[in-house]
């Protein structure tokens, strides 16, 4: 991906995740860098033909489209096919999300702390967003060399 294409995204990815903060109180630094990186930059097919942007499940009675477990899943062992949402729009996914973290219960730890992205993506991992033990520090440093702080709400930097 080129530079300018990189720049092209993180202006999209910026102006869904800033709807999304003023909606759901998100940080939209932390959005954006978790788009990044659960999308590839919005490369992934579950983005490009989807427009899911962070690897949402299905709900029941949802569309949805199939994709087999990634390569850590299959190592694993899980075979499965996994059902993910499809969306209309990127602001659609990104609404979502937002509902996702603002009203499950497990993501409250990490929403007391929406005014400091930093603290947020350390508690979103401690939340079980990912089993990636390296999750916040890879939005942590997304965050930092992209700085996408500059996307935060003022109140909320």
């Amino acid at each position: 991906m080129t530079t300018q294409s990189q720049l092209d995204m993180l202006e999209k990815f910026g102006e869904a995740a800033g709807a999304e903060q003023a909606k759901f109180g998100v940080p939209a630094s932390v959005v954006i860098a978790q788009a990044i990186l659960e999308s590839g930059w919005g490369e992934h097919q579950l983005a490009t033909r989807y427009n899911n942007f962070f690897g949402i499940k299905a709900r029941a009675g949802e569309e949805y489209c199939e994709f087999s477990p990634d390569a850590i899943e299959k190592a694993a062992g899980d075979k499965t096919r996994k059902r993910y949402a499809k969306f209309g729009s990127m602001q659609e996914a990104f609404n979502r999300h937002g509902e996702l973290l603002s009203t499950a219960d497990r993501y409250q730890p990490a929403m007391r702390f929406a005014n400091d992205p930093l603290v947020f993506a350390a508690q979103l991992q401690r939340c079980g967003y990912s089993e990636d033990p390296k999750y916040a520090r890879k939005l942590t440093t997304l965050i930092r060399d992209h700085n996408l702080t500059r996307f935060d709400a003022k109140e909320a930097a």
